[in-house]
């Protein structure tokens, strides 16, 4: 298994390949394809223990809850088994945005991006928004969102397609306004710092650690060098096995330090951050899609009214009589 190897029937974690396998994921939550990735590890020369890196081999990787340290047999859950080389939170977001991926199939209609397909929900069935064009052989035709109910032909449903531009260019306006109310970007500054910087780990219990690991060698080596020349007995053997132990244990836990191991974020750098994504465009379609990946937790849309909820856990439900456009 990549990230590993097997040394007295124990899963062992290999540094080196850690690295890669923390980088891949850092990558997946942050938005790259599974293409992308293998591209740019295959460039460097990194290999597999059987090759190329292909987008098949990061899916199952992905998708692996070893790299978490949980082995599943039979409905059963061990957690002490095979040592973690990822946290749980960047597992699930990395898994979480790239299945959301699997489904972006319209995301790209006609090379159009659909800013909103990831977060749009039919008020009155509750299935998802799909893109929706009208005639593709003119230049420029008309774009919806369309409940995916109705498009597919699942069933009955009361919704009505949108504008495309009229929805997005409605839910980034109300984001600016509802996020200047209140002190809202305080609060989400606030929020931000408090969950960075609780992956954080002090540089001081990392370097309490690899001193630990350097003390540790140090005995092996010490011992090794005894026995080469001449002075072995039982208690020498039993000491041996409880360093390098010990030494498995110093490895693990400095994998994972050096995971956390971030700068700390500040409120007023997280501030500075969010005051950046709010000064939009609203013409610009790259700057409203960076404002809604941003704030915007998930939009459901009925005919009379768009409810809008915000990431950051400041649900906001902004409601409107005029959004909507009959087709």
């Amino acid at each position: 298994m990549y990230g590993y190897k097997i040394i007295d029937k124990r899963y062992v974690i290999t540094p080196e390949e850690a690295e890669v396998i923390k980088k891949i994921f850092t990558d997946c939550a942050s938005g790259k394809t599974y293409q992308m990735i293998c591209d740019e590890l295959n460039s460097k020369g990194i290999k597999t223990h059987t090759g190329e890196f292909k987008p098949g081999f990061i899916y199952k990787m992905i998708h692996n809850k070893k790299y978490i340290g949980i082995v599943e047999t039979n409905r059963v859950v061990f957690d002490n088994i095979v040592p973690r080389i990822i946290d749980d939170d960047l597992f699930i977001r990395a898994k979480h945005l790239m299945n959301a991926n699997s489904h972006r199939g319209a995301k790209y209609n006609a090379r159009v991006p659909y800013l909103l397909i990831d977060k749009l929900y039919c008020g009155y069935c509750g299935e998802r928004l799909t893109a929706e064009a009208g005639n593709t052989r003119i230049s420029n035709p008309s774009r919806y969102y369309k409940c995916s109910t109705i498009k597919r032909h699942k069933g009955e449903c009361m919704s009505k397609s949108i504008r495309k531009e009229k929805l997005e260019s409605f839910v980034t306006s109300k984001i600016k306004t509802a996020l200047l109310e209140s002190n809202t970007l305080n609060q989400i500054a606030e929020y931000i710092c408090t969950a960075y910087n609780s992956t954080v780990t002090d540089d001081k219990m990392l370097s309490l650690n690899e001193k630990a690991l350097v003390r540790n060698k140090k005995e092996i080596d010490n011992i090794m060098t005894a026995i080469k020349n001449g002075l072995y007995n039982e208690i020498m053997k039993e000491e041996l096995n409880n360093l390098e132990a010990e030494k498995h244990k110093l490895e693990v836990e400095n994998v994972k330090l050096k995971s956390k191991n971030k700068n700390k974020l500040t409120p007023k750098m997280a501030l500075s951050f969010q005051e950046s994504l709010m000064d939009v465009d609203n013409d610009s379609e790259a700057q409203r899609k960076r404002l809604i990946d941003r704030f915007v937790k998930k939009v459901i849309v009925y005919n009379n009214r768009t409810d809008i909820y915000l990431i950051a856990g400041l649900d906001t439900k902004e409601i409107s009589d005029d959004v909507k456009d009959e087709v």
